[in-house]
């Protein structure tokens, strides 16, 4: 028995469609179809201050849902699963933005915990790596937030981290190219909220666990070491590729020693990433500096495909508890 279905992934920076056939023998998903557009619901965010979505943003992101949803008549499918994240959960109007979304486009979506899209994002990944056994470590480094998956993967422990590309970009970036100073300001915060949450654990607790990390910052790393750009790029190609440190320290410094147009001409980087990747690739490697990781498993497999295997593999046709 086949079954085609659709899930959407709305974030804080981008909005996300996948469409996939669940083959219940062999309990797979083919891939069938993906599109993403840039939203950026969070572009006002700031870590201190104002955190609500403005009416412009979500005028942006009804505009990608109508075209995701006209997009969709081309499949048949069964329903479409789509689910709301960082900014979503953190903006104290939140919940009314997205029953606005949904009122002006028809499409049923929920809110999730920190803790759902970091299980869900892991369900997608692990399963598509086929590491599903394996000890591990993964982050899902987005807009606002980075989810945290680890230990055992039948029973893992979760965290979100108030660590995000748009947020850090917009708190601490404030120079293009950005000043030394507010690198170091950067660097700090992140230091410290990976310790406020793993403060019980030393890190040499997590040596020798495979570190997997998704969002669109890693996926721009893959397709920079690829030297392809990220409209070309699938997960296909891209799960299971291993990044050194070492390659991102370079990337690093030659993004956060030019100028914001400059770096969009980078082969793999997007322009509408090329603002904020500086603040994403610091967190990578701060990330990869605390759980003392020198090379990085990257997945374009991620929560997307996680709701789809959570739905099919419980057999339900409408929005479950997660």
């Amino acid at each position: 028995m086949k079954r085609t279905s659709a899930s959407i992934d709305l974030g804080s920076h981008t909005a996300r469609l996948f469409v996939a056939q669940y083959d219940k023998e062999s309990a797979t998903l083919r891939p069938l179809a993906r599109k993403r557009a840039y939203t950026r619901l969070a572009e006002d965010f700031s870590l201190t201050g104002n955190r609500f979505i403005q009416p412009d943003a979500l005028a942006r992101t009804k505009k990608v849902l109508v075209e995701f949803l006209e997009y969709l008549k081309k499949f048949d499918c069964d329903s479409v699963y789509a689910v709301a994240t960082g900014v979503f959960r953190d903006a104290p109007n939140g919940r009314e933005a997205l029953e606005y979304l949904m009122n002006a486009t028809g499409l049923e979506a929920r809110i999730v915990t920190g803790a759902q899209e970091a299980m869900l994002t892991s369900m997608g990944a692990l399963n598509s790596l086929g590491m599903e056994k394996e000890g591990f470590v993964l982050f899902d480094l987005g807009g606002v937030s980075t989810e945290f998956v680890w230990g055992d993967p039948d029973d893992p422990d979760t965290s979100s981290v108030p660590i995000g590309c748009l947020s850090l970009t917009r708190e601490y970036i404030k120079s293009d190219p950005p000043a030394l100073a507010e690198m170091d300001s950067c660097s700090l915060f992140i230091d410290n909220a990976l310790e406020g949450i793993f403060h019980d654990r030393a890190s040499g607790y997590f040596r020798a666990i495979s570190l997997i990390g998704t969002g669109g910052t890693v996926t721009t790393l893959g397709a920079m070491k690829k030297h392809v750009n990220t409209t070309d790029l699938g997960p296909e190609m891209l799960n299971g590729t291993v990044i050194e440190k070492g390659f991102i320290e370079s990337v690093f410094e030659k993004a956060a020693a030019v100028k914001t147009e400059q770096r969009s001409s980078f082969r793999g980087l997007d322009r509408e990433r090329a603002g904020i990747i500086v603040a994403g690739m610091m967190a990578v490697l701060r990330i990869m500096g605390f759980f003392r990781a020198e090379r990085l498993v990257v997945s374009m497999s991620d929560i997307l495909e996680g709701v789809l295997l959570e739905q099919f593999r419980n057999g339900e046709s409408a929005h479950p508890d997660f």
